[in-house]
């Protein structure tokens, strides 16, 4: 699995947690701290895409633009 996804200019990395048995996701390049998580490898890109959109909606609903690393 390639560990690092790109979605609308965002950068996020994947790792297995084999302990908890979850792939975790963090968008690497912003400022902000969002991560995510699924159950399943091939669930990763939906949470992903589903944490950008959620991200940019908080931006917007209090003015904010997104920053970039």
């Amino acid at each position: 699995m390639n560990n690092i996804r790109k979605y609308k200019g965002f950068e996020a990395k994947i790792v297995c947690d084999q302990e908890d048995s979850i792939y975790q996701g963090t968008i690497i390049n912003i400022r902000d701290s969002v991560s995510f998580h699924a159950n399943h490898a091939y669930d990763i890109d939906d949470c992903f895409h589903s944490a950008v959109e959620s991200y940019l909606d908080c931006c917007k609903a209090i003015g904010k633009e997104p920053e970039f690393t």
